[in-house]
């Protein structure tokens, strides 16, 4: 688990090295509705296509990886947020298993 802020335009990246065929889970617990998740095989990051949005796909994703390398984990505020130089506090829960994860382990977890 890891811990910080975003604030306005400000974006806060963090790379994870994992192989192909691995599970990665990453949910996000935060203070502000404004504050977003992305996730980016290696060689993407901002600006290209993501492998998961959580403006979109909401504050959870797992899934089974399908390059090798350092894949990013970028956190930042939506457009109409960081226009209004708001901030964010989040908890991005992460982790690389070489097994799918149970449905149980799924669950994301409660509190911030």
């Amino acid at each position: 688990m890891v811990t910080g802020h975003v604030s306005g335009r400000d974006t806060v990246a963090y790379k994870l090295n994992a192989k192909a065929g691995q599970f990665l889970k990453v949910s996000m617990e935060t203070d502000g509705e404004s504050a977003d998740f992305n996730v980016y095989i290696p060689g993407r990051g901002p600006g290209d296509e993501a492998l998961f949005t959580s403006a979109t796909g909401g504050r959870s994703y797992t899934g089974q990886l399908y390059k090798t390398g350092d894949h990013t984990i970028t956190v930042f505020l939506n457009r109409n947020a960081a226009r209004k130089g708001l901030k964010a506090n989040f908890k991005l829960h992460v982790s690389v298993t070489g097994k799918a994860p149970t449905a149980k382990e799924e669950k994301p977890s409660t509190g911030a």
